[in-house]
């Protein structure tokens, strides 16, 4: 092709046909920014085309990760209904004048409640994927776009009260061993079942230690309460991000 026009113009100047030459020289000049620009416009759309790709695999992913984040809060939720009612029974049964009395039922909440407690760990494998790797930026819907970044900011909220129920904990476990026998704590920890002692389990008469544990135990329900709120705010957040992910990309 490139010899024919090559051919073409020695023609013309060869029968010096100057006006004819210069009309011609335009011409293919046009011919070639044309099929540049037809390159370049191909080339764009290969580009957007792999890119809108890569977001919808993305998307996809992340989807996932936002479907197992709410069977996470549901069993989470699930499981604290449980342990509210352990926290219950243990202030209740110490509480009472006769606390002894019951101390077969009361070591044993005590010690299945540290067994008992759970924490949410969000999946963020996709997010971290699209963030480290600067593909945040590709996502065309601007709702989405918020919508993840509104869910996975919030995290750090979660992760926060997780870490105040581990100091709470830490504390609990150090008093539980000034109330309760350390030998029926451990027998418990390896069963999982009541042990009897005929009610000896308690090791203390000081209302001050067991009114610690007491204080300790509420502040553990206070934090896994205020862990709860949230997660039942993130599991809505997640719910709406899956349905928007669906209207945007899915039913395309």
């Amino acid at each position: 092709m490139i010899k024919f026009f090559r051919h073409i113009r020695q023609s013309l100047i060869n029968q010096n046909r100057t006006k004819k030459y210069l009309l011609y020289a335009i011409g293919e000049i046009i011919l070639v920014v044309i099929g540049i620009l037809i390159a370049l416009q191909i080339n764009n759309w290969n580009e957007n085309k792999a890119l809108a790709n890569t977001e919808y695999v993305y998307m996809q992913n992340l989807k996932e990760d936002l479907q197992v984040d709410t069977e996470l809060y549901n069993e989470y939720l699930k499981k604290n209904i449980e342990l509210f009612k352990i926290i219950d029974n243990i202030v209740f049964q110490l509480s009472q004048d006769d606390f002894k009395s019951t101390s077969d039922a009361s070591v044993f909440n005590a010690r299945i409640l540290t067994t008992k407690w759970n924490r949410v760990l969000p999946v963020e494998r996709t997010y971290e994927q699209m963030k480290s790797s600067g593909q945040l930026k590709i996502i065309n819907e601007q709702k989405v776009s918020d919508l993840i970044s509104d869910y996975y900011n919030s995290t750090f909220e979660l992760s926060t009260y997780n870490e105040a129920l581990l100091v709470w904990l830490e504390s609990y476990i150090k008093i539980m061993g000034r109330v309760y026998d350390g030998k029926v704590l451990m027998q418990i920890l390896k069963t999982s079942k009541r042990v009897s002692t005929n009610n000896t389990a308690i090791i203390t008469d000081d209302r001050k230690i067991i009114n610690e544990l007491i204080t300790n135990v509420q502040y553990i329900y206070g934090a896994i309460k205020l862990s709860e709120n949230i997660v039942i705010k993130r599991k809505e957040k997640a719910q709406k991000l899956i349905e928007v992910i669906d209207q945007s990309y899915m039913k395309k």
